[in-house]
């Protein structure tokens, strides 16, 4: 898996989120409002049923096979991508679409590399490394970085050499869309906005932070007794006016205790039932009681809430021009592809040969 655990490490370069995850209108849509509905649209048909066991062949591009492990491994890209923005049962209904898309992302970035191959495409050193460079500055420390590297199992050459394979495929993917129109003016940006208007309504929001105490469905009851007395002493310490977010930080068990424990926005739906009903019902300033979900125990405190609205025209433009573009280029990238794939010899393996 360390394919998987490297392509969540380093940039997501754009060329490869425009052959990979193409999402519908309302995805787009959603993101203006702040939100992802996470809806994919994919390629389904045949190769659905070449998906099979794992290290089997399941296609072939040119002569070069692709198999089970491969598709899984990019099915964990995909669905990292997607796993903050779908709630866990939507995620899972997805699986056999998302995994098909992963292994027609095989296919197309194949291809490309195949090309940019034809075509001589090689990055400088410079322009890895200045890469590189970027990718190690989004970690704590150049330590931190290799430490997670050493974690992953993923060298400095491989690193090299993935970054190599990206930059050598967006230079391949930026010449095929040179004097491809991408211009969006301001009417295209208007009838978007008036012909898609029920998705610009933003839902109510809540920004909350929470201290979690994590408890396990096989825990003794003595030993969730001890975890909620715990936390009763933390929310006590609160009370008398102790900080929330340095509370957070020293003793609760969730990831975002580095950030006091912040949540940032989020609407209803996104948040186990109880945890939402009881970040909904408080006002901003206030901690709740102890709250119950399957995580655990958590103290929650609304910071901020932002009420149902309409997203204003002005406030929306540049979000769907962004959009428009994006749309206007992938459907160029993807004619291009398709044109790739005309030429290409791929054959899908069905299960059991």
């Amino acid at each position: 898996m360390k394919r998987a655990i490297l392509c969540s490490v380093i940039f997501l370069i754009y060329v490869l989120a425009v052959i990979g995850c193409q999402k519908n209108d309302q995805t787009a849509k959603s993101a203006v409002n702040g939100t992802k509905d996470g809806s994919a649209q994919v390629q389904i048909g045949q190769t659905e049923t070449y998906l099979n066991k794992e290290d089997s062949m399941i296609a072939k591009v040119n002569g070069t096979p692709i198999t089970s492990a491969q598709v899984e491994q990019e099915l964990s890209n995909i669905v990292a991508q997607y796993q903050n923005n779908v709630p866990p049962d939507q995620l899972q209904q997805l699986q056999p679409k998302l995994r098909t898309q992963a292994l027609e992302n095989l296919i197309n970035t194949q291809l490309l590399f195949r090309e940019a191959d034809s075509k001589g495409i090689k990055p400088s050193s410079e322009a890895i490394n200045t890469e590189l460079d970027g990718i190690i500055s989004r970690f704590p420390s150049p330590e931190a970085f290799q430490q997670q590297m050493t974690k992953v199992g993923i060298s400095r050459e491989q690193m090299l050499k993935d970054i190599e394979q990206q930059l050598r495929v967006n230079t391949l993917v930026k010449e095929a869309l040179v004097g491809v129109e991408t211009t969006i003016t301001e009417e295209e940006v208007s009838q978007f906005y008036q012909g898609n208007s029920d998705s610009f309504q933003s839902p109510e929001k809540v920004r909350a932070q929470h201290i979690l105490l994590k408890i396990n469905p096989n825990d003794a009851p003595e030993i969730k007794s001890q975890k909620r007395l715990e936390l009763a002493g933390l929310s006590g310490k609160i009370e008398n006016g102790a900080d929330f977010s340095k509370i957070a930080e020293e003793h609760s068990e969730c990831p975002s205790k580095q950030q006091g424990g912040d949540l940032g926005l989020f609407e209803r739906g996104r948040m186990a039932k109880p945890f939402e009903e009881a970040a909904f019902t408080l006002k901003v300033g206030e901690v709740s009681d102890i709250v119950e979900t399957q995580f655990g125990y958590h103290l929650i405190k609304v910071t901020d809430r932002k009420e149902a609205r309409t997203v204003p025209l002005e406030e929306a433009k540049d979000e769907i021009s962004k959009y428009l573009k994006n749309s206007k280029e992938q459907q160029a990238v993807n004619s291009y592809i398709g044109t790739l794939r005309e030429k290409a010899d791929i054959e899908y393996v069905k299960a059991g040969t």
